[in-house]
């Protein structure tokens, strides 16, 4: 059986945009409902960095995955990689620049930060 994939257009949703850590390749444009449904998209890419980036234009879905058509934009936003699973104790210190931030809890695929 053969599905054919509908075509979508927009102005603009925040998708998730999945790269090689090593080559920068592009692997994969997930939906951002994705990370809530599928908390293991850091298992299904083991190589691979998570980046927000904004899709413009026509696309697909084609087996949970978006495929952009000829003429689509895609900002990614590379200064704000996504991260998974990250083991950091709650009350441990991160320095962001000038900036302190302690960690307020870790729970359930939810890192709370207050800026000290």
């Amino acid at each position: 059986m053969m599905l054919q994939a509908q075509s979508m257009t927009t102005n603009g949703f925040k998708v998730v945009v999945v790269m090689n850590e090593k080559t920068d390749q592009l692997l994969a444009i997930e939906q951002i409902d994705n990370l809530k449904n599928n908390k293991k998209l850091s298992d299904q890419y083991p190589d691979a960095r998570f980046y927000i980036g904004i899709l413009k234009g026509t696309y697909e879905i084609q087996e949970r995955v978006i495929v952009p058509k000829s003429g689509a934009e895609i900002a990614i936003y590379t200064d704000n990689e996504l991260y998974f699973d990250l083991k950091l104790p709650e009350n441990s210190l991160i320095k962001k620049g000038k900036a302190k931030i302690k960690i307020v809890a870790n729970k359930n695929g939810e890192l709370l930060l207050k800026t000290l």
